[in-house]
C-alpha cells in the first residue's frame, strides 16, 4: 500500500505537447464509440479521464 503525506494540494498540468496528444487521443476515442467501441461505450468513454488520472497519480507517487 502507498502512503505518502500530501502537505498541500498540487495542480498538475500537461505541457504543450501532452496536452495536444491528449487531445488526439481524445479526438480518434470519440469517432470510435459510435463504431467499434459501442458496445462499451460507457466503458470507453470515460477512458481518457482515467488514463490522465492514473497517470497524474504515477507522476506524483514518483516525483512527490
Amino acid at each position: 500500500m502507498l502512503k505518502k503525506e500530501v502537505k498541500e494540494l498540487q495542480i498538475l498540468k500537461l505541457s504543450s505537447d501532452a496536452y495536444n496528444k491528449s487531445q488526439e487521443f481524445a479526438t480518434c476515442l470519440e469517432k470510435l464509440l459510435n463504431n467499434e467501441l459501442q458496445e462499451i461505450e460507457d466503458w470507453a468513454g470515460k477512458l481518457h479521464g482515467n488514463i490522465l488520472r492514473i497517470a497524474g497519480n504515477l507522476h506524483l507517487a514518483a516525483n512527490v
